[in-house]
């Protein structure tokens, strides 16, 4: 494996970016190759993120770029700072680095995944499970790792593989999966407590969760469902409402704001708001790109990401839109913005195809 550790300095002072107005480019940082996943964030600011050439880069606080060239595959998605450790989950295992100076400490080879296609580029990010183990699906094997050494605690093999992120919620690990299942998994012992026939087929965008039962779920099927979740009888409950998007694909994942349920189409261009417990239709707002992944929600708006997926050339966006589904500001990026924005800080980062990471001024 090649390995080079790298500073950079970067030429805009940290100083100047507090004068910068919402929606105002603060600085733009070269990764070399396109960016799908999230950036992790530094517990002493700053972030980390890897692309799809496989190298692993972080910028600290005061600018300083420091690059990790990986050898085992794409990277598509966020990886984890955890106890001074970052650890990356790539299409060919799960890698772990010191963060301080960037010195492998352990590596977990697994089967390699298929080479994705564009809207298939994307994977879960490595989860923490307290302060000492982490949760990685790769394909159609879920795992619990020692974050100390990589070991396996356990290892499951799914039915179906997962591309949609994992997500931990009252002492049960949630997934869903590419056939459409929602599956409920005890983190301790790897043991399935329940699954739900949630869709019609590939679920990518982690469903909407609530911990009084309620489930939104949203997939390829282009329909978003309400679920009302019963965990007394191995899987009950019933699908409360559906609405249908007219065969736009919708790969991001839903989330709510307040009471509402917030839909972004991959194909469609609209941002759809429905109201949460029923499913009427509140508000639509025609964004006229693709949206690959789910907005942030930030306080009573939506920061959205966008591009055009079959123009190579075209510009990306990123918008803030208000709760009534008012537009407020928007940037133009110099390329698809398919990377998932972060919030850090005050500054949503996000990555485009054109091989960069941009961080945004949102107030």
């Amino acid at each position: 494996m090649r390995k080079l550790f790298v500073l950079l300095g970067l030429a805009l002072a940290v100083s100047g970016l507090a004068e910068a107005a919402p929606g105002d480019l603060l600085r733009s940082v070269p990764s070399g190759a396109a960016v799908h996943g999230a950036v992790a964030p530094l517990p002493e600011g700053g972030w980390c993120a890897g692309n799809l050439s496989g190298e692993l880069f972080c910028l600290d606080a005061g600018g300083r770029r420091r690059t990790l060239t990986l050898a085992d595959g794409p990277l598509l998605n966020a990886p984890l700072v955890q106890r001074g450790r970052l650890v990356v989950a790539s299409t060919h295992g799960v890698q772990a680095f010191a963060l301080a100076d960037g010195k492998p400490l352990w590596r977990l080879a697994l089967p390699p995944l298929p080479a994705p296609v564009l809207w298939d580029a994307y994977m879960p990010d490595p989860l923490p499970l307290g302060e000492e183990d982490l949760l990685v699906a790769h394909g159609r094997e879920l795992l619990r790792l020692n974050a100390a050494d990589g070991k396996p605690r356990w290892r499951l093999s799914l039915d179906a593989a997962v591309i949609a992120q994992l997500q931990l919620q009252g002492g049960s690990l949630w997934l869903a999966d590419v056939e459409g299942r929602l599956l409920k998994i005890d983190p301790a012992s790897g043991a399935v407590r329940q699954r739900w026939a949630a869709a019609q087929g590939l679920i990518q965008g982690a469903p909407a969760l609530r911990e009084d039962g309620w489930a939104w779920i949203t997939g390829r099927d282009a329909r978003v469902r309400g679920w009302r979740l019963d965990g007394r009888n191995g899987g009950g409950g019933a699908q409360v409402w559906e609405a249908d998007h007219g065969g736009n694909w919708i790969m991001a994942a839903p989330l709510l704001l307040g009471e509402q349920l917030i839909v972004a189409e991959s194909d469609g261009f609209l941002i759809q708001a429905y109201r949460a417990r029923d499913g009427q239709r509140l508000w639509h707002f025609g964004l006229g790109q693709n949206v690959f992944q789910a907005p942030v929600v930030d306080g009573e708006r939506l920061l959205v990401a966008s591009g055009r997926a079959y123009q190579a050339d075209a510009q990306g966006l990123v918008t803030a839109i208000g709760a009534g589904g008012e537009l407020l500001w928007q940037r133009a990026l110099p390329a698809n913005a398919f990377g998932r924005p972060l919030l850090v800080g005050r500054r949503l980062v996000v990555g485009t195809e054109n091989g960069q990471v941009h961080e945004i001024a949102v107030d």
